[in-house]
Protein backbone atom coordinates (compact mmCIF):
# COMPACT_ATOMS: atom_id res chain seq x y z
CA UNK A 1 0.00 0.00 0.00
CA UNK A 2 1.18 3.50 -0.82
CA UNK A 3 0.30 6.59 1.19
CA UNK A 4 1.21 10.05 -0.05
CA UNK A 5 1.09 12.70 2.67
CA UNK A 6 1.17 16.18 1.15
CA UNK A 7 1.62 19.64 2.67
CA UNK A 8 3.17 18.41 5.92
CA UNK A 9 5.48 20.48 8.13
CA UNK A 10 8.19 17.80 8.48
CA UNK A 11 10.74 17.35 11.27
CA UNK A 12 13.14 14.44 10.57
CA UNK A 13 14.68 15.13 13.14
CA UNK A 14 15.49 18.73 12.11
CA UNK A 15 12.90 21.05 10.66
CA UNK A 16 12.70 20.42 6.89
CA UNK A 17 9.70 22.65 6.20
CA UNK A 18 6.69 21.88 4.04
CA UNK A 19 7.22 18.52 2.34
CA UNK A 20 5.55 15.57 0.66
CA UNK A 21 6.10 12.16 2.26
CA UNK A 22 5.55 8.85 0.47
CA UNK A 23 5.07 5.77 2.63
CA UNK A 24 5.39 2.38 0.93
CA UNK A 25 4.74 -0.83 2.82
CA UNK A 26 5.00 0.94 6.17
CA UNK A 27 8.39 2.50 5.36
CA UNK A 28 9.26 6.04 4.30
CA UNK A 29 10.19 5.88 0.62
CA UNK A 30 10.45 9.61 -0.14
CA UNK A 31 10.58 13.01 1.56
CA UNK A 32 10.81 16.05 -0.69
CA UNK A 33 9.47 19.42 -1.73
CA UNK A 34 8.34 18.12 -5.12
CA UNK A 35 5.30 15.85 -5.24
CA UNK A 36 6.50 12.47 -6.57
CA UNK A 37 5.21 11.41 -9.98
CA UNK A 38 3.36 8.14 -9.41
CA UNK A 39 1.76 5.84 -11.95
CA UNK A 40 -2.00 6.49 -11.93
CA UNK A 41 -2.58 2.72 -11.89
CA UNK A 42 -1.04 2.47 -8.42
CA UNK A 43 -3.41 2.30 -5.47
CA UNK A 44 -2.29 5.44 -3.60
CA UNK A 45 -4.08 6.88 -0.58
CA UNK A 46 -3.69 10.67 -0.60
CA UNK A 47 -3.63 12.57 2.69
CA UNK A 48 -3.52 16.38 2.84
CA UNK A 49 -1.79 17.28 6.10
CA UNK A 50 -2.87 20.93 5.62
CA UNK A 51 0.30 22.21 7.28
CA UNK A 52 0.15 19.87 10.26
CA UNK A 53 3.44 18.87 11.87
CA UNK A 54 4.73 15.44 10.82
CA UNK A 55 7.54 13.71 12.69
CA UNK A 56 8.30 10.46 10.80
CA UNK A 57 9.24 7.55 13.02
CA UNK A 58 8.15 9.26 16.24
CA UNK A 59 6.35 6.90 18.57
CA UNK A 60 5.13 8.05 21.97
CA UNK A 61 5.96 5.11 24.20
CA UNK A 62 5.29 7.11 27.36
CA UNK A 63 3.01 5.28 29.81
CA UNK A 64 2.20 5.31 33.53
CA UNK A 65 1.81 1.63 34.26
CA UNK A 66 1.52 2.08 38.04
CA UNK A 67 -0.32 5.39 38.06
CA UNK A 68 0.68 9.02 38.43
CA UNK A 69 1.71 11.16 41.36
CA UNK A 70 5.47 10.87 41.24
CA UNK A 71 7.87 9.38 43.77
CA UNK A 72 7.09 11.95 46.47
CA UNK A 73 4.02 10.03 47.56
CA UNK A 74 4.51 6.48 46.34
CA UNK A 75 1.79 5.07 48.61
CA UNK A 76 -0.87 7.15 46.86
CA UNK A 77 0.50 6.90 43.33
CA UNK A 78 0.56 3.11 42.95
CA UNK A 79 -2.15 0.51 42.97
CA UNK A 80 -2.25 -2.54 45.18
CA UNK A 81 -1.72 -5.60 43.01
CA UNK A 82 -3.17 -8.84 44.35
CA UNK A 83 -2.13 -12.06 42.67
CA UNK A 84 -4.30 -15.11 43.14
CA UNK A 85 -4.08 -18.69 41.97
CA UNK A 86 -6.73 -19.92 39.53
Amino acid sequence: MLILISNADVYAPHHLGMMHVLVAGGHIAYIGQEKPQLDPLLNVDHVDAAGARLIPGFIDAHAHVTGGGGVQNISRSTYLLVFTAF
